[in-house]
C-alpha cells in the first residue's frame, strides 16, 4: 500500500493485477532465495494476497473517489513530549500508518487486520489510546482542521445474503444489487469526528457516522479538546500509579487471547470491566453500536 500510494496517492486501488503481481515478485523474490524449500508454499501465499488485495481495491476505489481527501503522509514517524500533571512528562514516539489531506484538513487512518471501532468506555479506561493520539499530535504539527481519526479494515469480511426473498415487483440479482449495499455498509471507515460538517465527502455512503448533507450525526462527534484533557487525565494517572508502584492486573477482554502461559495464569479466564479512570464527558451524546 505505501509503494502503490506513493506514486498515486489518489489512484492506487486502480492498480491493475499485473502491476500488483510484479510488485509482489519483487516483495517474495527475497523469501524464495532464503527458503528456497518452501518455494510451493510462498506462490501459494502470493497468490492469496493478491487476490485479497484487488479484491480490497475494489472496495477502496470508490471510497478514495468520494472524497477529496488525499493520501499525504504514509509509516509518518514522530516524536512528542506529552505533560502530565505530576511535573513529569511522557516522551511518545510512533509511526503512524496513514496521514490524508486536504487543502484546510487531515484526518487518521489507521489499517487493521480486522474489524475495530472506538468504544468511549475503552478510550476513558485507557485501554484505546493509540489512534486519538495520534490525531492530537497531529493536531499540533500541522496547521489543518482535524476532521477524524478512522480505521480501516483489511480483512474482507463475510456478508450474509438472504437465499430467498419475496417482492411483488421485479426479481432482486441479489448478487449484483443487495451484496454490494452490504459489502459497502460493512466495509464502512470507523472511528470518531471532530467536526460538525465534513464537506470534503460526496456522500455518506463510505464512513461511519456521516448522514444526509455532509453533517456528522452527533452520535459520532466528539470534542477535540476534551479528549486531550481526558488523556491528560489518563497520562497522568499512569504516571502516577507507576511512581508509586502499583500496577493492578485487570485483564480485559481479549486482553490474554494470545498468552502462551494462559495455562498457568491464575485469572483462569477471568474478565475484568474496563477501569473507569476518567468519567469526564467527551461527546455531545452516547455512542451507538455498529
Amino acid at each position: 500500500f505505501e509503494n502503490l500510494a506513493k506514486d498515486n496517492p489518489k489512484g492506487y486501488p486502480k492498480t491493475t493485477k499485473e502491476d500488483l503481481s510484479s510488485l509482489l515478485e519483487a516483495s517474495f523474490k527475497d523469501l524464495h532465495l532464503l527458503y528456497p524449500k518452501s518455494a510451493k508454499r510462498w506462490d501459494i501465499v502470493q497468490a492469496r494476497m493478491q487476490e485479497n488485495l484487488m479484491i480490497t481495491f475494489d472496495r477502496l476505489n470508490p471510497m478514495e473517489e468520494d472524497t477529496s481527501f488525499t493520501v499525504a503522509h504514509q509509516e509518518y514517524k514522530f516524536e512528542h513530549t506529552w505533560p502530565t500533571r505530576h511535573d513529569i512528562s511522557i516522551a511518545l514516539r510512533g509511526i503512524i500508518d496513514r496521514i490524508d489531506m486536504t487543502s484546510s484538513a487531515f484526518r487518521i487512518v489507521d489499517y487493521k487486520s480486522s474489524a475495530k471501532r472506538l468504544k468511549t468506555d475503552k478510550v476513558a479506561g485507557g485501554l484505546q489510546l493509540q489512534l486519538l493520539t495520534y490525531l492530537i499530535i497531529t493536531s499540533k504539527l500541522f496547521k489543518k482542521t482535524p476532521v477524524g481519526a478512522f480505521y480501516l479494515s483489511m480483512r474482507n469480511l463475510d456478508v450474509t445474503i438472504p437465499q430467498y426473498k419475496f417482492v411483488k415487483k421485479d426479481a432482486i440479482d441479489f448478487d449484483s444489487v443487495l451484496s454490494d449495499a452490504e459489502i459497502i455498509k460493512k466495509h464502512k471507515l470507523t472511528g470518531w469526528f471532530f467536526v460538525e460538517k465534513a464537506e470534503m465527502f460526496q456522500s455518506k455512503n463510505y464512513v461511519q457516522g456521516l448522514i444526509n448533507d455532509q453533517k456528522v450525526d452527533k452520535r459520532y462527534r466528539f470534542d477535540l479538546l476534551k479528549v486531550e484533557e481526558l488523556f491528560t487525565e489518563i497520562y497522568s494517572y499512569l504516571v502516577n500509579e507507576l511512581s508509586c508502584g502499583q500496577i493492578r492486573r485487570r485483564p480485559t477482554e481479549n486482553a490474554c487471547k494470545f498468552c502462551d502461559y494462559a495455562s498457568i495464569c491464575w485469572y483462569k479466564g477471568k474478565v475484568y470491566d474496563p477501569l473507569a479512570i476518567s468519567d469526564r464527558d467527551i461527546s455531545l451524546t452516547t455512542e451507538v453500536e455498529a
